[in-house]
């Protein structure tokens, strides 16, 4: 039998499910302000791959090897891997600092505020080694973007390490449970609660327990609770309170709301009566709301229908109207059981789109981020794969992106993949009097450029004559001899500019001295280019 973390969560989910509900902070970036409701991510950092250590992780291939992630089973590239479901930046290690830069910046553009992360302490037993050190990586990069961070811990892994021989590491006698828990919160309080960026509620640090499932007597919970100077908000499930010295509870996943294709409003009565049945004050519980369930278990749980998104849309708006402080969203990434919101090739963006309008229903025109902002963090994911740009340039984009620098990343981004403009503005030669017309369209996507047309190096500005000056298409009416010039475009955002092929601009006059130089009857752009080779000496 398989003693990795991911079978533990499933069998704990399992008891969760047989619970039936009847019916009835940190600065934000520029684009998104303060809101009521706080949203995390429950983490789960379990994914291990070759390129980052050397083998794939169980989660990937499976506890019995159900899956070969070696094995390409896709036109674009897709690997066989142990899931339904096959997530848009392909199986990623969750230490690598590029897959978690990817997803803190997915989050941060949808409105989320942080993540809890499955964390199964710090022991040697099987693989939480593996776990804790992605885990401190995630830390360190909510750290990095200015992110909240929790700990939801297992204590299931107590049980499973009393259960080990003595002589396999991470092994635990029963009689120093207490004493371990006590090691862990005080572990947890050094490296993780004193940090600005730990999540507190009421200002206490946060810790929520996936059980308790071993640990279910009180006394071993409040020696490690008093064992930190500030005491943490420590919280179960809600049908495993009266063991723990809690403060209150979080939900978690309920299929019984939409059993009997039920009408819209005894979906949101019995989402609410679940969210209510540990207490009615909505400080003592941190709600949930998921997009759905379906796991690939050989002994499958009932599945949660996605129902297009509006499973995860009721939740998030049943949570955020009625007032709950805090939801947590199950889960970011979690394959085996297919509750991830992560962007998939199945659903794409869809469960953070759904986050996102949320979060702006919620905030107002006060929250600027849109759809294609969160393409971004994936553009930027598959450049750093790619290696050919600098990391300078990469971080510049991040940090861009991070600070709700939507207009600097996307112009950083596209001087990475080439030219702005999708053509130059061409010469033109009219009679005094005439109009001049000059255009330089930008390509498909390149939102949040400034621009401004320049004649001989100088900004144009609109007046009586000009038009068009802040446009990608140019006029100048009633033209004369002050007119001629070398007209180009500048698109510009942030500390990054584009600037279009030059385009000469001539207004026929006596004294210009522009002639039929190529003496082909009319006096047009190729005139105008001879004589202004001329001048210059060319």
């Amino acid at each position: 039998m398989s003693v990795f973390g991911g079978e533990i969560l499933m069998k704990h989910v399992s008891c969760l499910l047989l619970s039936v509900v009847s019916a009835g902070a940190l600065c934000a970036p520029a684009g998104a302000q303060p809101t009521d409701t706080t949203l995390l991510a429950h983490y789960m950092p379990w994914y291990v791959t070759p390129e980052i250590r050397g083998y794939w992780g169980s989660h990937w291939t499976g506890f019995a090897g159900e899956a070969n992630p070696n094995s390409i089973i896709g036109p674009d590239g897709r690997r066989d891997i142990w899931s339904n479901y096959y997530p848009i930046i392909h199986p990623y290690d969750s230490s690598d600092p590029e897959a978690l830069e990817c997803h803190l910046l997915q989050m941060k553009l949808a409105g989320i505020d942080g993540v809890i992360v499955d964390w199964y302490g710090i022991s040697d037993a099987v693989d939480y080694p593996s776990i804790h050190v992605a885990t401190e990586a995630l830390f360190e990069a909510t750290q990095r973007f200015g992110m909240s961070f929790a700990v939801c811990f297992e204590d299931r892994t107590i049980g499973l390490r009393t259960g080990l021989p003595s002589s396999q590491p991470g092994a635990l006698d029963p009689s120093d449970i207490t004493s371990d828990l006590v090691t862990t919160f005080q572990w947890m309080h050094d490296n993780w609660f004193v940090e600005p960026n730990y999540f507190h509620f009421d200002g206490r640090p946060l810790v929520l327990n996936f059980g308790p499932i071993t640990v279910q007597q009180n006394a071993p919970w409040e020696a490690a609770l008093s064992s930190v100077p500030t005491r943490p908000d420590f919280r179960p499930l809600p049908h495993l309170t009266g063991f723990t010295p809690e403060s209150g509870v979080f939900t978690w996943v309920q299929p019984s709301v939409f059993d009997r294709n039920p009408s819209q409003a005894t979906i949101d009565a019995r989402i609410r009566n679940y969210f209510r049945s540990y207490s009615f004050d909505t400080s003592r519980v941190i709600v949930s709301a998921n997009p759905g369930f379906n796991d690939v278990y050989a002994e499958s749980l009932p599945d949660i229908p996605y129902r297009g998104g509006d499973t995860l849309r009721d939740m998030l708006r049943v949570g955020m109207n009625g007032g709950w402080p805090v939801i947590q969203l199950v889960t970011w990434n979690d394959y085996g059981e297919g509750t991830m919101i992560e962007p998939t090739r199945e659903f794409g963006y869809t469960f953070l789109e759904i986050v996102q309008d949320a979060r702006r229903s919620e905030a107002g025109a006060s929250f600027t981020f849109t759809t294609d902002d969160l393409r971004l963090p994936a553009e930027l994911y598959a450049l750093r794969k790619a290696g050919e740009a600098s990391d300078e340039t990469l971080d510049a984009i991040a940090t861009y992106l991070s600070d709700g620098d939507i207009s600097a990343a996307r112009a950083s981004l596209f001087v990475l993949s080439g030219d702005v403009f999708e053509g130059a503005p061409e010469s033109t030669v009219v009679d005094a009097g005439g109009t001049l017309v000059f255009s330089a369209p930008l390509r498909e996507g390149a939102e949040g450029f400034e621009l401004r047309w320049e004649r001989d190096g100088t900004t144009l500005a609109d007046d009586g004559r000009v038009s068009g000056s802040g446009s990608d298409t140019l006029t100048v009416v009633a033209s004369g001899a002050a007119d001629t010039g070398l007209y180009r475009l500048v698109a510009s955002a942030g500390e990054v500019q584009f600037t279009s092929e030059a385009a000469i601009g001539a207004v026929r006059a006596s004294e210009l001295g522009i002639a039929d130089f190529d003496n082909n009857g009319v006096v047009d752009s190729r005139d105008a280019e001879t004589f202004f080779d001329g001048a210059a000496g060319e």
